[in-house]
């Protein structure tokens, strides 16, 4: 599963963000890349969704565009 990458394009809410960190911690998945974020995704509100998840946001890749 490292191969495995989640993106999220242009995500809205940081609860949201937080939400889809948690799910990845919870499945073992590490790589989040955030594509033109829409809200701070490192703010209080996107950590205390993530939980014990705080890692898989601290290590989001955040990028403009999809290549």
């Amino acid at each position: 599963m490292r191969s495995v990458r989640i993106v999220l394009v242009e995500p809205a809410g940081p609860l949201n963000v937080g939400s889809v960190a948690r799910v990845m911690a919870n499945m073992g998945l590490s790589r989040l890349v955030v594509v033109n974020p829409q809200c701070d995704i490192w703010g209080e509100e996107a950590r205390r969704m993530a939980v014990h998840a705080a890692p898989v946001l601290a290590a989001a890749t955040v990028v403009p565009t999809l290549p």
